[in-house]
């Protein structure tokens, strides 16, 4: 069994959640005891760091492409028809027009159907042609929360349910972890110019994400000697976000920009909270990384993150900045909750691995 791979997100020099998804997911394929079946990465770049490193049953193939759009479309597409595999997994919506004799891609969200004001105009028809492309013609699709599975259900209604199939992602437990390392910690806070305490947000700084209500809520809080950490690079909507950054005095929110994921542990483990109040989320992958390394977790009460965290944080309006800061306060102040807080959140995430990620997306491939 022949099965085929595209790769080209698990290859991107800067991953966030769609890109460490596919990276991870394919990095624990490799490790499954699977005696005949032959896995092919397509990428139009070659491999970088450890996604290069193929055990005996996976090899490389790039597919080298002139410009800088359309190499799922036309590129694979060729590939698909002239090479087929007898399955495609694509990991992320947009799959190739033509298509081998079995196709499966994974949906991450459709936020884009249910807040389209949170999107470009080009981002909006974008997702929409590839996420109805898939919809349609893909034999299997993945989603990544059962809320995902509803809002497709919901905006597709003529959909046979049976075609989508609910794998959540999982958390790299080797990186992501309860740390005690007190000079390696400094040493990173020294290198970003933090001071503790602080609360952690990682994500785009973007209008979805719902920063300047975290902000004005931040406004309200009036605690001079707590800072705001901010990871991630800007995005649509940032404008907003400056404005509301400038009301803030005192240098209390800090910037940081794309953070290396060797750094990302220690600041999850250095911050006495971490925040993600987001409009929508098809999952969120920092909400599991902020658990498992034992950090309290507020989260928005919309979308997917109630199902993701559980009774393991709290859940707060986040169109409501008061109730936002009150949270913040809470945790804190309460060293006590703080402490629960973060103790149910190493239990919950347990129930997330890659392995699991990985076998069950087997099991559709197979089938």
């Amino acid at each position: 069994m022949k099965i085929g791979l595209e790769a080209s997100l698990a290859n991107s020099p800067q991953r966030t959640g769609t890109e460490w998804y596919s990276y991870y997911l394919i990095q624990e394929l490799k490790k499954l005891d699977l005696p005949g079946t032959e896995f092919v990465l397509y990428s139009p770049d070659k491999l970088q760091g450890d996604l290069a490193g193929l055990p005996k049953n996976f090899t490389s193939q790039v597919l080298g492409w002139p410009l800088k759009y359309f190499w799922k479309q036309l590129r694979l597409s060729w590939e698909m028809l002239i090479n087929p595999p007898d399955v495609l997994l694509v990991p992320a919506n947009t799959i190739p027009l033509i298509l081998p004799h079995r196709t499966i891609a994974t949906i991450h969200d459709v936020g884009f159907f249910r807040h389209p004001e949170l999107y470009s105009l080009w981002e909006r028809l974008y997702h929409t042609w590839s996420s109805n492309l898939a919809l349609h013609r893909a034999d299997k699709i993945i989603v990544i929360s059962e809320f995902t599975k509803q809002e497709i259900l919901h905006f597709r209604p003529n959909l046979d349910p049976s075609k989508l199939v609910v794998i959540a992602p999982g958390v790299n437990f080797d990186r992501y972890s309860v740390l005690n390392e007190p000079a390696v910690t400094n040493t990173t806070l020294n290198k970003y110019q933090l001071t503790k305490p602080f609360v952690l947000y990682v994500g785009r700084l973007e209008k979805k994400k719902n920063l300047a209500n975290l902000l004005k809520a931040w406004q309200q809080l009036a605690n001079p000697n707590l800072d705001l950490v901010l990871v991630g690079n800007r995005g649509l909507g940032y404008a907003e976000i400056a404005q509301e950054k400038l009301k803030i005095k005192n240098s209390q929110v800090h910037e940081l920009g794309y953070v290396a994921e060797t750094d990302l542990p220690i600041l999850y483990n250095t911050a006495s909270a971490f925040i993600f109040v987001s409009n929508y989320e098809g999952f969120g992958l920092p909400v599991l990384q902020a658990m498992a390394c034992g950090t309290p977790v507020i989260a928005a009460n919309n979308s997917s993150l109630p199902e993701v965290v559980g009774s393991a944080g709290l859940l707060v309006d986040p169109q409501q900045p008061q109730v936002i800061a009150d949270a913040i306060t809470k945790i804190i102040t309460d060293k006590v909750l703080a402490k629960q807080l973060a103790e149910q959140g190493l239990e919950r995430v347990k129930a997330f691995k890659w392995s699991t990620c990985a076998l069950n997306t087997f099991k559709i491939l197979k089938n």
